[in-house]
C-alpha cells in the first residue's frame, strides 16, 4: 500500500483556525467588558474584576474535570477509545482552565 493513501488528513489547519476564532471572540470580550463595565467602583475598587476572570476559569476547571469523571466511567464501562480520548481532552483542557484560574487568582 502506498503511505500517501494509508496516512490520515492532517488537522493543524483546523486547529489553528479554531485558536484565532478563539482569541478573536475572547479580544472581541475584553473590549465589550471594559466597555460596559466601570473601571472602579467606590467601595470595592478594582476587587471585583476578579469575577470576570477568575471565576470563569475555575468554574471551567471544575465542569472540564467532571467531564474527565463521567468520560473516564464511561470507558472503565465499554472500553471504548473514544471514551478515553473524550477524558484526555478534557483534562488537558481542565489544567489549562486549572492554571488561569491560579495565575489570574494570585
Amino acid at each position: 500500500m502506498n503511505d500517501a493513501a494509508t496516512r490520515r488528513p492532517s488537522r493543524q489547519g483546523s486547529f489553528n483556525l479554531h485558536a484565532i476564532l478563539a482569541v478573536a471572540a475572547l479580544l472581541l470580550l475584553n473590549v465589550l467588558i471594559s466597555m460596559k463595565v466601570p473601571v472602579v467602583v467606590e467601595d470595592i475598587e478594582y476587587s471585583y474584576w476578579i469575577f470576570f476572570y477568575h471565576l470563569p476559569a475555575a468554574l471551567n476547571c471544575y465542569i472540564f474535570f467532571a467531564v474527565v469523571l463521567v468520560t473516564s466511567i464511561a470507558y472503565l464501562r465499554t472500553e471504548d477509545p473514544r471514551w478515553d480520548q473524550h477524558a484526555r481532552v478534557a483534562g488537558e483542557i481542565g489544567v489549562l482552565a486549572c492554571s488561569i484560574t491560579l495565575a489570574t487568582g494570585s
